[in-house]
């Protein structure tokens, strides 16, 4: 959690402190408790994208993944996993990839929509900007679909619709791409 925090928190030296002990520890940590190490992992990824690592953070993605126990893993840590790696993917250029990947993480989460709407959303945000670059047509559709629900979210009042900056990033890039 502090290694999160030190990322959120813009603090590159805390961060690669946090990073080097937890690489240390991260094996006893594994054997402890598997999804807090998944967690811990999860943001071990976004660490590497930060620093444009990105084979390793498909790396660490694919070791949870690839593992005979992934399925035992909590359905939210397997959905951001799968997502992570579409992520990677996405940033290596491998866009056929990722939108798998994206379908995949998206299907696991919709298992329980209700409890996972946030990491749904989150996820088809990702699979946009990933489209932008492979399908600009299917972006629109995958765009309208957030736009739709960031409507209803906001009790159909286009003024608060970008209530997530998420969101209002991924329309501005969709404007300028098209």
């Amino acid at each position: 959690l502090e290694m999160q925090r030190a990322n959120h928190n813009g603090d590159p030296e805390a961060v690669n402190l946090l990073v080097a002990d937890y690489k240390v520890q991260r094996q006893r940590l594994l054997a402890i408790d598997r999804e807090l190490c998944a967690y811990a992992d999860l943001n071990l990824v976004v660490h590497d994208h930060d620093l444009f690592r990105f084979e390793e953070g498909l790396s660490t993605a694919n070791s949870w993944i690839e593992d005979s126990l992934f399925p035992a893993l909590s359905l939210v840590n397997r959905g951001r996993m799968v997502s992570s790696r579409g992520q990677s993917y996405a940033l290596l250029k491998r866009y056929e990839d990722a939108d798998r990947e994206f379908n995949v993480a998206i299907s696991l989460f919709k298992s329980e929509a209700e409890l996972y709407k946030k990491e749904i959303d989150q996820t088809r945000v990702y699979q946009c900007f990933n489209l932008l670059d492979l399908e600009p047509s299917r972006a629109v559709d995958v765009m309208e679909t957030i736009l739709h629900n960031s409507l209803q979210a906001a009790g159909m009042n286009p003024a608060n619709a970008f209530g997530n900056p998420f969101h209002e990033h991924l329309f501005l890039k969709l404007l300028w791409t098209l």
